[in-house]
């Protein structure tokens, strides 16, 4: 009895075997941008992040963009904006770009447009291929960039003229901090700050000193290192931790108010600094 393998299969007439299309450029039908994936019996064509509609299929629909959609290129907050228009990704002029321009295209990337900032190239560097609008013409309230006024580039725009745009993003919002547990994130403009509850010190940072247990309340004074209970090196609390003071202008006055402090009273201090 001879084996007949359905197709995606191979043999030798007595068994079949999976065949991995994916390994052989020509035994496939993926398009150029689209990621060959073998599975059992076949194979699928998967089309990468930034030109997700499409098949992945050579005379299919191949990979494209999705119509007038944006992308930052050169980082995650801020870089050189693109738009999609027919399937390809393509530049704006920065002619007319200003703020309000950057903080509708940061709106539709799912960013704040309170505090967005224009730009020309910089970060992201100049673009390729098609430059698709110039003088964008925003009110501010629009949701889609698509949706703002502007012109058709007409040769006048190179690409030393991209347009860019810095996005003020809310890392504690989206989780994107690096706070250790024990640390609240607290968001500023284009930045955070992590800060550890009064009970800890640190810099509450996820790789620095995160958050420690503390072992003294802000401001306490102690002595140490005293033959008796009443003399020593004047040590003060400040973030939980505790430190030395300098001698510099340092006298019995000074002494006199530590003295109180610690709850020994005023009378006969000495700043004996030995």
């Amino acid at each position: 009895i001879s084996v007949v393998c359905i197709a995606g299969y191979r043999g030798d007439g007595k068994t079949c075997e999976d065949v991995d299309e994916c390994a052989d450029d020509d035994s496939n039908a993926c398009a150029e941008l689209a990621t060959c994936i073998n599975n059992v019996g076949s194979y699928t064509c998967q089309c990468p992040a930034d030109h997700p509609a499409g098949d992945g299929m050579v005379g299919g629909t191949g990979c494209r963009c999705v119509e007038d959609s944006l992308r930052l290129v050169g980082g995650y907050t801020l870089g050189r904006i693109e738009i999609c228009k027919n399937g390809e990704w393509g530049t704006i002029c920065s002619d007319g770009w200003d703020n309000t321009d950057a903080g509708v295209a940061c709106r539709q990337l799912g960013f704040k447009a309170e505090g967005a900032t224009s730009g020309t190239v910089g970060y992201g560097g100049e673009g390729s291929g098609k430059i698709l609008l110039r003088y964008v013409q925003c009110s501010g309230s629009e949701s889609k960039l698509v949706d703002c006024p502007a012109q058709e580039v007409d040769g006048w725009c190179v690409h030393s003229e991209d347009a860019t745009v810095t996005c003020d993003v809310d890392e504690c919002a989206e989780g994107i901090d690096e706070c250790v547990a024990e640390a609240t994130c607290i968001n500023t403009h284009e930045s955070y700050t992590c800060q550890c509850p009064p009970t800890h010190y640190g810099d509450g940072m996820t790789g620095g000193s995160g958050c420690v247990l503390g072992s003294c309340t802000a401001n306490e004074l102690r002595l140490v290192g005293g033959s008796t209970d009443h003399e020593g090196r004047l040590e003060m609390c400040r973030d939980r931790q505790w430190g030395t003071i300098c001698d510099d202008d340092w006298d019995n006055i000074n002494s006199n108010v530590a003295c109180r402090q610690l709850g020994f009273g005023d009378s006969g201090m000495s700043d004996n600094l030995s």
